[in-house]
């Protein structure tokens, strides 16, 4: 269940767009009712379909078979395919925002959040966001449904295929690639996926995307080091927990020396 604000995101437009997955061979939980009067509840809320299968964790694939993870990493590159290819205007989903500005808005945003934060100077996370903005690809060609939070934690496994996808909030219309580069970072973490012998090398999976999707993914360093900024403001700020034992600041710091790498920045 989801209910409107002070809740940080919206419920209503969450309703709309998972009823709109509901003819596309994305598998998002349905959502079967939207209150908007708040009659019952104080506030309007949002009720979804409670789905089986399994979400994995830092921890959780320990007893899993390598075949298994394999199957899983291929099932979550044909979802994050299948999210690319829904055709917006015939679910209506091309309201949602304006795809040509969404690499512009994003930085936008996440710049804004720094701003939000007591702390003081952070000039490595500054030349990031300048380097970010010197080097941001051409406007993106075809825009498309875009997850915004395409992690392995997102996403339900029943005997090793995807049975749902979570953690819609955050989704817009925009450059697809940002969800590749999220993806990407996801295996760059310890634990869950990336530390099991079954998991298939990033490459790999993202040649089964290419495939599966007909997108080749372009820029991958500049993605990847836009989702490393994005990650560490998202620490900063608290939205994101850090690495488990590791300092707050320390997880910020290393997340920005990672986007610099990848720009080819070395601090």
């Amino acid at each position: 269940m989801r209910t409107s604000p002070p809740a940080p995101h919206n419920p209503g437009r969450l309703f709309t767009l998972l009823r709109a997955l509901e003819s596309t061979p994305v598998r998002a939980p349905r959502a079967l009712w939207w209150d908007r009067t708040g009659d019952v509840l104080g506030r309007p809320f949002l009720v979804m379909e409670r789905v089986d299968g399994t979400v994995y964790d830092v921890d959780a694939l320990a007893g899993e078979s390598d075949e298994n993870v394999a199957q899983m990493c291929r099932g979550m590159a044909e979802q994050l395919a299948a999210i690319h290819a829904v055709d917006l205007d015939a679910t209506g989903l091309r309201a949602l925002d304006d795809g040509a500005t969404h690499l512009v808005r994003e930085l936008d945003h996440w710049a804004g959040q720094v701003g939000l934060v007591e702390c003081g100077p952070l000039p490595a996370l500054e030349r990031l966001l300048a380097a970010l903005w010197d080097s941001m690809p051409a406007g993106c060609p075809k825009p498309t449904l875009v997850h915004g939070d395409a992690r392995p934690g997102n996403f339900a496994f029943v005997d090793g295929v995807v049975g749902a996808v979570f953690a819609w909030e955050m989704a817009t219309v925009g450059d697809p690639l940002t969800d590749i580069g999220w993806l990407e970072l996801a295996w760059r973490r310890p634990g869950g996926f990336a530390g099991h012998p079954g998991t298939l090398p990033i490459d790999e999976l993202i040649a089964h995307y290419e495939a599966v999707s007909g997108r080749p993914p372009q820029n991958r360093p500049w993605y990847r080091a836009f989702n490393a900024y994005k990650l560490a403001v998202s620490v900063l700020t608290g939205a994101v927990a850090p690495v488990a034992g590791v300092p707050l600041a320390e997880g910020v710091s290393a997340l920005t020396a990672i986007g610099l790498a990848d720009l080819g920045i070395v601090e």
